[in-house]
């Protein structure tokens, strides 16, 4: 069965070639794994090497150790710390919710003059 190519989205560009996901890996690389969308771009491309080694990885696997694991099958030497971008999201968030109250206690004040 012939299957039909397409580019698959990742890092903000679509990648056509294994070369360019090796070039573009980012943590995207799980949801693209676990939704079943890196799959079917590695059948597509018929790079059943790749293909055999993922669906080997089970699906309890947690994110952290999903992406140990692609970043080994695709030989990437980047391993992704997720608690790491899990708490530089975090931190983000904190900073947004201070930034919100003081434009409210702003609003607040600039209100009381108008």
């Amino acid at each position: 069965m012939k299957f039909i190519k397409f580019d698959l989205p990742i890092d903000g560009i679509k990648v056509c070639n294994i070369e360019q996901l090796c070039h573009h890996f980012t943590p995207e690389i799980i949801d693209l794994y676990k939704s079943g969308l890196l799959a079917k771009w590695l059948r597509a491309q018929e790079l059943t090497h790749y293909l055999n080694e993922i669906e080997i990885i089970d699906a309890s696997t947690s994110d952290q150790e999903c992406s140990d694991l692609l970043c080994k099958i695709f030989s990437i030497n980047k391993n992704f710390d997720l608690s790491k971008s899990i708490g530089f999201v975090d931190e983000l968030n904190d900073d947004l919710r201070n930034i919100m109250k003081k434009v409210s206690a702003f609003d607040w004040l600039s209100s009381m003059f108008k």
